[in-house]
């Protein structure tokens, strides 16, 4: 019977209700927009426009070098092991960064990665970088040598360049870095900048450089003594070393290593190659290999034995390859001016193209453009392979994604550093008051 009953009672609820339910929408009021117009009851409501493309904590982004002379599609993947590059799909950067969409920003994207990460602690790594420039300027008496370009009226904008590639070099290549060794990396780049500088100058006698003095082969955590030209180089030692014992001596060593190999061969005529293997194994060398693979380790804080080091032989050996490439893509017109009114050597990917091929350089340019894209495609191939091992542990796994976010970084250092964007580069946007370069951009 209290079944009956309960049942009766929803019956005759229902029959109440739904017509009034139903009255209560139809005489519900239109949407109206804010223009004022209205939208039909039945008319779908178009998804709101995303908000334009404006990450925090970034540093701004002022040139674009488009160093696309002859457009090219980019090639297409149907699936990509490195979209933790992607904006779009990554809600969560690696930390201490934050994640950029290259065109989103306005640049001249043709990398097959879609993105690049980039150090939130770039206002350190400037201030770093000033720190030890007027350092140096302020030791010109005591016996060091600085760079000719450096002793001109045009002093001021000389060190603001080269500390802002030194900055834009680090928050790119070495994004995941904290504080302390953003500042360390950004203040040995200064130091090899310098080194370079000197080597390609007049004054360029043995030992007069502010990295030279030191014993490569035994230079360790408990020598580091030197003479006063050296005390800055001296104290930029332990403060690397006191961070990281380990690969803070590393990094220092590879400075050092790399100091002696560009002294070596500065005084040597300008080198030939009969081969493109010739070529890129002597690049390979020029362009501070040991260096450049250490300082992604040192800036991701990530140590492996050596003996591990075989593993990533292959796909180091593509990074640098990467490098040297777009360095060679994006420097050629500031190294072909220098050579023609200065007579620098001019050892470069895109003119040892011309030469060999007996191409414009528009046309090597298109060509060193498709050698990276192929370039991409083995390292694609290599971290899958090397991510599939079962051996292969967190913190090495860790270390491969940092290397590949260097892979990317690179490109964005490239096309938009002033460096090389002063002379063929586009202003994207207004120069914000935060910009280093404010002063002189033009």
């Amino acid at each position: 019977m209290i079944p009956d009953l309960i049942a009766r009672f929803w019956i005759v609820q229902i029959h109440i209700r739904v017509p009034e339910w139903l009255k209560s929408i139809k005489g519900a009021p239109s949407r109206r927009p804010q223009d004022g117009t209205t939208i039909s009851k039945n008319a779908l409501v178009a998804a709101p426009k995303p908000a334009p493309y404006k990450p925090k904590h970034y540093r701004h982004i002022i040139y674009a070098y488009d160093v696309q002379e002859e457009k090219s599609e980019i090639p297409v993947l149907e699936h990509d092991p490195f979209d933790f590059l992607d904006p779009q799909k990554t809600l969560v950067p690696p930390e201490n960064t934050i994640l950029i969409d290259p065109v989103a920003v306005g640049l001249p994207w043709f990398s097959t990665m879609k993105g690049t990460p980039q150090c939130i602690h770039w206002r350190e790594a400037e201030a770093a970088g000033l720190e030890l420039i007027e350092k140096v300027m302020a030791a010109r008496g005591a016996g060091a040598v600085i760079p000719e370009k450096l002793k001109t009226s045009d002093q001021r904008r000389k060190m603001m360049e080269l500390v802002e590639t030194a900055v834009t070099i680090c928050i790119y290549l070495y994004a995941v870095s904290d504080v302390a060794r953003i500042r360390v990396l950004t203040k040995s780049i200064v130091f090899l900048f310098l080194h370079d500088d000197v080597m390609e100058s007049r004054a360029n006698v043995e030992g007069n450089s502010i990295l030279e003095g030191w014993d490569t082969d035994s230079f360790q955590a408990n020598e580091l003594e030197g003479e006063s030209r050296n005390d800055i180089f001296l104290d930029f030692c332990r403060e690397a070393i006191a961070l990281d014992p380990i690969l803070g001596l590393e990094l220092m060593q590879d400075t050092v290593r790399w100091a002696r190999y560009s002294r070596d061969n500065s005084t040597k005529p300008n080198k030939s190659h009969a081969t493109w293997q010739d070529f890129r194994d002597f690049r390979e060398l020029d362009i501070a290999y040991d260096f450049m693979v250490t300082a992604v380790r040192f800036g991701a804080a990530t140590l492996y034995d050596p003996a591990e080091r075989p593993v990533f032989e292959w796909i180091e050996k593509l990074y640098i390859r990467h490098c040297l490439y777009i360095n060679d893509l994006y420097s050629y017109e500031k190294e072909l001016r220098e050579y023609q009114q200065e007579g620098a050597p001019l050892h470069n990917s895109v003119h040892m193209i011309e030469q060999v091929l007996s191409v414009p350089p528009s046309s090597a340019k298109a060509i060193l453009r498709s050698v990276l894209w192929d370039c991409e495609r083995q390292v694609r191939e290599e971290y899958v392979r090397l991510m599939a091992l079962p051996e292969m542990s967190e913190t090495q796994k860790f270390y491969l994604k940092r290397l590949i976010e260097s892979f990317a970084g690179n490109y964005l250092y490239s096309m938009s550093t002033y460096r090389y964007a002063r002379l063929s580069g586009k202003l994207i946007g207004p120069p914000p008051d935060d910009c280093m370069l404010k002063s002189f951009v033009q």
